[in-house]
């Protein structure tokens, strides 16, 4: 049985509980146990940088085991962005180190006197001066925490998160960014810098069924035709084909398609790669580590992925793939969202172009890397513009005034990541009704983009064939609400986004086998959606009673009045792509997508759940 860990920075106490096996049964761990510790433990409208906003880290139930890719682990608060439900993954060893240490979850509270790191060694625990550390990227404080605890695994701050910029994310291992939603904000409010675990007890459950299929799981990953690709190529892949079929926006959504594409998709990538990365238990391997060897951008580091290139490449015009690696590395030394911060300078970048702002410092000029390295630099450190810009587009346009909002990308304060949403119809609602705000990582409703017509036709029938065209509004809604209860199972079970949402090479049906084994008990694929479900209803309703409602699924009006030209595709996008020769001009009916996605999810017509005894699980 494992445990859960509470630290209060402020009297420097803490204490353990055993993890009600209940808890487990109805939130799993990971994202969904998170949640509702989340949910339990703070009170309605608590101040995101308030001493009383937990701070929770989670690993997936099957972290440590030999379930294929299960590495996530969760990250959850009150956020900063949106002032409400706040969440961030990662892969890597973190979490499975957790899991040696016997911990289902920690819970941090309070705020220390002074910066502090906190130390754990199973059952020891220890909360550190680290005044020497403040101040340090993230990189710096991983180096020296590792020599002092070696075969640790570090989470930590840069100083973005230490000045409690809305944009600061966690840095764990050096290179896995918990982004989006401001968590390394809230950590830094806690003058917390960094959390290191060393565990020693086994993770692995003694269960040959399970062990079995785990086996089986690894083969079908390893061999399933994603991830060959991935493996070959990376995340960098999807840039060609996102680019053929007008779903690269570029230059903060005004364009779907980017004329220097070719200069960041994979096989530029190549140039700059040295080798692929693993994460522990994954057989796919799909990152890689790229090194610029000389030059003014001279760097080396893990990625980029694909949304990092979005950000940092097409969304703000910068064709200089050199410039885009360094750019990545600069923000995870600082500890900042990648994404977010692509969607502030391009933000700002507009704004220039519209002619409602301007600044002495840099010429905002689309692609200008002088403006990127600078403005990134200045987020972290909250000088001039970045002051402006490092709490989101939503708040910096309502600084500047003059329409600015207009050119705000964001839903919920969070800046959109690298999805168009007139063009993919299923990821526009779903970046609008997301409950952390606008990220791909909260639904990931890939099964029209990927044209996955196996899955489609196994688990959604009654869908087809209508849900395969990416850009009609058929039945989005019901593939978004599968989509987004797989995708909250598949976190909470800590399984990494690459071998399930996203590729579908773990189906619904293997999840159902894994919990089955896993807990000796028969578990449906119906069963293992409703968990899901339960999931995305209590995080909705954490929003509830923060005072969100339907005004708060939105997408900004660019995507709704703007009409786009699109180009219409068939065929597999990890194979190839054929020209249909038609084109359509798409906005997205988001009004009538939201009253459809109410009516499946069984919420009223203004987005609110009709049972009110989803949290109740004690």
């Amino acid at each position: 049985m494992g445990k859960i860990l509470k630290i209060d920075l402020t009297t420097l106490e803490y204490e353990y509980t055993f993890t009600p096996p209940k808890l487990i049964k109805e939130f799993i761990g990971g994202r969904g146990l998170a949640l509702k510790l989340l949910f339990d433990l703070i009170e309605p409208e608590t101040d995101a940088f308030s001493p009383k906003n937990p701070l929770i880290f989670s690993p997936g139930l099957f972290c440590g085991t030999k379930w294929p890719a299960s590495t996530q682990f969760h990250v959850s608060s009150k956020s900063p962005l949106s002032n409400g439900y706040g969440s961030a993954f990662a892969w890597g060893g973190f979490g499975i180190e957790m899991k040696k240490a016997g911990l289902d979850a920690l819970i941090i509270i309070g705020v220390a006197q002074k910066p502090v790191y906190i130390y754990i060694e199973d059952d020891q625990i220890s909360i550190k001066d680290a005044g020497n550390l403040w101040g340090k990227t993230t990189g710096e404080v991983d180096d020296k925490l590792l020599a002092l605890y070696p075969g640790a695994k570090v989470c930590t701050i840069g100083p973005a998160g230490e000045k409690k910029v809305g944009l600061a994310s966690i840095v764990s291992e050096k290179y896995q960014n918990l982004i989006r939603t401001g968590m390394g904000a809230v950590m830094g409010s806690k003058k917390l810098k960094a959390v290191v675990i060393k565990g020693s007890s086994k993770t692995d459950v003694d269960n040959a069924e399970f062990t079995r299929l785990a086996r089986i799981k690894k083969n079908k990953v390893e061999t399933h035709k994603a991830s060959v690709r991935l493996r070959e190529v990376g995340k960098a892949m999807l840039v060609k084909s996102k680019n053929q079929v007008g779903d690269l926006a570029t230059k903060n959504h005004q364009q779907n398609t980017f004329e220097y594409a070719h200069n960041m998709d994979g096989d530029a990538l190549k140039k700059y790669v040295t080798h692929n990365v693993f994460c522990p238990t994954c057989p796919i391997g799909c990152l890689r580590f790229s090194v610029i060897k000389d030059g003014p951008y001279k760097c080396a580091t893990e990625g980029p992925e694909y949304e990092p290139i979005w950000a940092l490449g097409p969304r703000i015009g910068n064709p200089d793939l050199e410039v885009l690696i360094y750019a990545n590395r600069l923000c995870l030394d600082l500890g900042l969202d990648q994404i977010g911060v692509g969607g502030v300078i391009a933000f700002a970048m507009e704004c220039k172009q519209r002619g409602i702002l301007e600044d002495d410092e840099y010429s905002l000029e689309w692609g200008d890397a002088e403006s990127i390295v600078g403005l990134i630099k200045d987020i972290a450190d909250q000088k001039g513009l970045g002051r402006i810009l490092g709490n989101g587009s939503k708040k910096a346009a309502m600084s500047i005034g003059n329409n600015a909002l207009d050119y705000a990308m964001e839903v919920k304060g969070v800046e959109i990541s690298g999805q168009e949403p007139r063009q993919s119809k299923a990821f526009g609602l779903q970046l609008a009704v997301s409950n952390w705000g606008a990220d791909w990582g909260y639904g990931l409703p890939t099964i029209d983009v990927a044209h996955n017509e196996a899955v489609a036709k196994k688990y959604l029938p009654e869908l087809m064939p209508e849900v395969l065209d990416v850009s009609d509004e058929t039945n989005k809604a019901a593939l978004v609400v599968f989509s987004e209860n797989y995708n909250a199972l598949t976190d909470s079970l800590g399984l990494c986004k690459f071998s399930a949402p996203e590729t579908y090479a773990i189906e619904p049906d293997d999840a159902a086998e894994g919990l089955s084994a896993f807990w000796g008990e028969k578990v449906s694929r119906q069963q293992v959606l409703e968990l899901g479900n339960k999931i995305i209803n209590l995080e909705r309703l954490f929003n509830v009673r923060e005072g969100f409602d339907r005004q708060d699924d939105y997408l900004p009006s660019r995507f709704t009045k703007e009409e786009l030209e699109i180009e219409i595709f068939t065929g597999d996008r990890l194979v190839g792509l054929v020209p249909t020769g038609e084109k359509r001009k798409v906005v997205i009916d988001l009004e009538r997508l939201l009253d459809e996605y109410y009516q499946l999810r069984g919420w009223s017509k203004n987005g609110i759940p009709q049972s009110m005894e989803i949290g109740q699980v004690k």
